[in-house]
């Protein structure tokens, strides 16, 4: 039996396939428009596909599905580092009128950087957060990061206000922040299950169960922007 995943991929590729068909038609009228003394003035046609519409009806005949597990807090734990290192903390400080240069040194002082955060926060405080207590990851890592604040030059700090008013601006920036993240995380591991488990199909009328209640229908739309990147990906056609 055929897996559903490899169905829609030869779907999607045979309108690939279309698109470049049809290009390569079109390729071949530019010599005879522009030989043409009325054609040579009008430009050369190219199919389009603007819209298609696909209603797939199949019955399953075998699911394996994966095991869903949950994230690693160690490898969240130092994922979360480096993403509080390059995008939390200098948001937080973007909002502070700091000069590039003052920007730059806040940064490397209070959490280094992405590829050698400063910062780490213990494993079992982001499972408390994976587990739904985001609250203690936030104080945990806002501690983490204040703890070189001695190490800022006078005129940052200045800026920035008092070690208490930036803690609660971090902090309350961190417990948002930690709330999708660990979202973010649980959902790759549903992503890697799905990925992991394997659904196998009947698609020949022969092979479809004679009763409704066990056809599956799936309606698939793609637009002509769709099959493009089948083709190019990244291009602008």
């Amino acid at each position: 039996m055929p897996r559903l995943g490899s169905v829609l991929g030869s779907i999607l590729a045979e309108l690939g396939r279309a698109r470049v068909i049809a290009d390569h038609l079109s390729r071949d009228l530019v010599g005879e428009y522009r030989d043409d003394p009325i054609l040579a003035s009008m430009s050369v046609p190219r199919v389009l596909l603007d819209r298609a519409e696909l209603t797939l009806r199949f019955a399953v005949s075998d699911l394996v599905e994966a095991d869903l597990k949950a994230p690693v807090a160690g490898n969240v734990s130092a994922e979360w580092a480096r993403h509080v290192a390059a995008n939390v903390v200098p948001a937080v400080l973007d909002s502070h009128g700091l000069s590039d240069a003052e920007r730059k040194v806040a940064v490397a002082r209070l959490v280094g950087s992405r590829d050698a955060p400063r910062i780490s926060v213990p494993a079992a405080t982001i499972g408390e957060a994976i587990a739904g207590n985001v609250a203690s990851s936030a104080t945990a890592t806002t501690a983490a990061v204040l703890n070189t604040w001695g190490a800022l030059p006078r005129e940052v700090r200045t800026k920035i206000g008092t070690k208490a008013e930036f803690r609660r601006e971090l902090e309350g920036r961190l417990a948002q922040e930690a709330a999708s993240f660990v979202g973010r995380a649980a959902d790759a591991e549903l992503v890697k299950a799905a990925l992991a488990s394997r659904l196998d199909v009947g698609i020949r009328t022969d092979d479809l169960a004679s009763q409704p209640e066990h056809i599956q229908e799936l309606k698939i739309t793609l637009r002509g922007e769709d099959v493009a990147l089948i083709i190019q990906p990244g291009s602008e056609q």
